[in-house]
């Protein structure tokens, strides 16, 4: 049986860097950090407390839109380094001991 999915993406054969889906995988789960990290900062600053349902569907609109243009430039690296720490290479010392880097 085939894995589907983002698990049949991580463990099919090929470097991870090679599938696609792995990447956009990778890359969807950067513009979800990116996103959670851009709602965290705009919900601790201070703001009014009463904003409509239209100006709060777009704020959430305008931020995620930009923590995808974000995680397509590659702005933050958090889907290079999650690439890097699931292959082979990463595995095998490609970075610093006890870091993903």
């Amino acid at each position: 049986m085939q894995a589907t999915g983002i698990a049949g993406a991580l463990y099919s054969s090929g470097s991870l860097e090679e599938r696609p889906s792995a990447a956009q995988a990778a890359r969807e789960f950067e513009a979800l950090l990116i996103a959670q990290l851009i709602k965290t900062a705009r919900e601790g600053a201070a703001g009014p407390a009463d904003e409509s349902a239209e100006a709060k569907n777009y704020l959430e609109f305008a931020e995620k839109q930009l923590a995808e243009a974000l995680a397509e430039s590659g702005a933050f690296g958090f889907a290079k380094v999650l690439l890097r720490s699931l292959s082979a290479e990463g595995a095998d010392g490609g970075g610093e001991p006890g870091g993903p880097f």
